[in-house]
């Protein structure tokens, strides 16, 4: 008994390690040893990892047998194997194990693993938004460092294929930091993968290209067929698009050689159009067409875009190549379409410069004109780097771990109040209270942020201590400070030096509280307040200045609604003095007056019509997602 424990213990810490060759012997000694549904779940669980997909169904199908098993484990067991059938991309038989897990529910609690899997199911329909939502309530439920590092990644993930890059890549960084904690292996590896794909987007090939390699060989070295068959094909795609075609048919017969004994359709389809554009490169043109016979027939009947993405590209690709124009540009036009479809701008752009390509060379001039000048529109909004904000996140860490008062200013309260809450958990106050007072809305802020004693006024029955006292040991926010009235604003300047008096008498105290101010227009603000946040002040970049976030405002905004990439680039482009309430305000009628698809034309029409372009009030802030 006591070996068994030792064994068990032993499996549990490789697993977790992302060390799944070292753990499977282990596994299987104790299935031998006694068999039982946890023992056959773990096993189950190591063989899909390794990719050997219908050897863990057969687990699973054991671990099943076992009746004495609770309903939560016979709800464990169906979810992965609901998830071993979606590697298999056979989506009828997932969801039929995810209504067997659903009725198997023992408690109306949320668990982990029922909530990554159902927010796989939604990833892979590219519904993102409530991916990241079953993914937030799985890394509530986590009860392990292994399940919240993986919730986070996949809430990553799907930050990072919304197009919420800033995001993305900070869960990235949490996820990093739990699983480097707790070695787990495997996981820093398909993370790396994930930032390399975000990197490639952003035009930083090399820096991609070295992530990709480093997981190849965590992949190689864990004996993970999954984890090295993805690195290597994306390895091979970027040396592909550098023009580096030394080791790539290497690379890419490895991927393959490994997707076949994985049966992994999803990884095939990639690596045959990937090896389509290889051979054509080096003039091997009857073994391209041979890989792309493949892809077809690998696709055929499957409802998977990005796999068409890949198709349409080598299908392009070669075509040109072979002087195809006619083909080039049916292959442009499917890839365009599907790229549009998925939001996917970067391949949206790639593949209507491969249409003005096609048009170009078989002389319609202006096809060729429309095609070039939609590739222009729509590389406005490409994923670039946030400079402005990575420079502004630097600083405000970088004050966070000093004593000092901080000014905030910008035009965009909910991003402000998120600055704020950042500051305050990277502080040494982070274990404090964190406090945040409305200005605006205050009637009498004095007695409100101070307090006051039992009689000090009309009304007054009993003492109140005020948001100054509440927030000691910690942070104080004190929110649109520019809206309160000049006399209470000049009235600040003792607050902030950390003194008060309650309203009514009693001692003025020293207060041991840091200071966080918001504002939208600091030139509203007394000089003698100014002075205090002199050597602290932190400004955001206006909407204008961050055109990347259009889009994704956008988004949120239309609940739902589709919209063109077109019209997004439309409504990227357009300088918006009013920052985020004039862009919510446009959205919002948009989505009133027009019924399905919002294209560019209504963008272009409402944009037109001095009503929708009335600025904001300059009071009026605007709470964004």
């Amino acid at each position: 008994m006591r070996r068994l424990r030792r064994l068990t213990r032993e499996r549990n810490r490789l697993r977790e390690e992302g060390r799944f060759l070292d753990a499977l012997p282990i596994a299987r000694q104790i299935t031998a040893a006694s068999p039982s549904g946890d023992g056959f779940l773990k096993l189950g669980v190591i063989l899909r990892e390794l990719g050997s997909y219908h050897e863990a169904l057969a687990a699973f199908r054991q671990a099943l047998r076992f009746k004495d098993g609770s309903a939560d484990l016979a709800r464990e067991i169906q979810l992965h194997k609901a998830y071993a059938w979606l590697r298999l991309g056979r989506k009828v038989e997932m969801r039929k194990s995810i209504e067997r897990a659903l009725l198997l529910r023992a408690n109306t609690g949320s668990n982990t693993n029922l909530r990554i899997m159902l927010g796989s199911d939604h990833f892979h329909e590219n519904d993102f938004r409530r991916a990241l939502a079953e993914f937030a309530l799985a890394e509530e439920t986590a009860a392990t460092p292994f399940a919240r590092g993986n919730a986070i990644g996949n809430q990553a993930a799907s930050l990072l294929r919304a197009g919420e890059w800033e995001k993305g890549l900070a869960r990235l960084d949490v996820a990093d930091r739990i699983h480097r904690a707790h070695r787990h292996v495997g996981y820093l590896a398909v993370n790396r993968m994930r930032r390399a794909a975000v990197y490639f987007d952003f035009g930083q090939r090399t820096r991609s290209l070295t992530l990709l390699e480093r997981a190849a060989r965590t992949g190689r070295d864990l004996a993970s067929a999954k984890i090295e068959a993805e690195a290597l094909l994306g390895a091979a795609y970027v040396r592909i698009e550098m023009g580096h075609l030394d080791g790539v048919r290497e690379n890419l017969d490895r991927a393959l050689h490994l997707a076949q004994s994985l049966e992994e359709p999803m990884i095939l389809v990639r690596a045959h159009a990937c090896r389509a554009v290889a051979r054509g490169e080096e003039g091997d043109y009857d073994g391209a067409s041979e890989d792309l016979r493949r892809t077809r027939n690998l696709l055929r009947g499957e409802e998977y875009p990005i796999g068409t993405l890949f198709l349409s590209r080598a299908r392009g690709r070669v075509a040109a190549l072979l002087g195809d124009w006619a083909e080039m540009r049916a292959a442009a036009i499917t890839g365009e379409r599907t790229a549009s479809a998925l939001m996917d701008v970067p391949r949206a752009v790639e593949f209507r410069e491969m249409l003005a390509l096609a048009e170009a060379n078989l002389g319609r001039t202006g096809a060729t004109r429309a095609a070039t000048a939609g590739a222009r529109r729509l590389k406005s909004i490409l994923p670039r780097p946030a400079r402005a904000m990575e420079r502004i996140m630097h600083d405000a860490l970088r004050l966070a771990r000093t004593g000092l008062r901080i000014l905030i200013v910008g035009d965009c309260r909910s991003e402000m109040m998120e600055l704020a809450r950042r500051i305050h958990g990277a502080s040494r106050r982070a274990k404090g209270p964190y406090v945040a007072v409305p200005c605006d809305t205050l009637a009498n802020p004095w007695i409100e942020i101070c307090g006051h004693v039992r009689g000090a006024f009309t009304g007054a029955c009993t003492e109140k201590q005020g948001f100054l006292r509440d927030a000691r040991g910690g942070t104080l926010v004190l929110e649109r400070i520019d809206a309160m009235p000049a006399e209470e604003q000049q009235s600040l300047g003792r607050i902030l030096d950390g003194k008060a008096r309650p309203v009514g008498g009693g001692p003025e105290e020293a207060m041991d509280v840091r200071f966080i101010a918001i504002c939208t227009d600091d030139a509203q603000l007394p000089p003698a307040i100014l002075r205090r946040f002199a050597h602290a002040t932190l400004r955001l970049p206006t909407l204008s200045e961050r055109v990347m976030e259009i889009p994704r405002l956008v988004r949120a905004y239309l609940g739902g609604r589709r919209i063109t990439l077109d019209a997004l680039a439309a409504l990227a482009r357009r300088e918006w003095r009013g920052g985020y309430a004039e862009l919510r305000a446009t959205v919002e009628r948009l989505r009133c007056h027009v019924r399905g698809t919002i294209g560019i034309r209504h963008v272009q029409r409402h944009l037109s019509d001095p009503i929708s372009c009335l600025p904001a009030h300059p009071d009026t802030v605007c709470r964004h997602p």
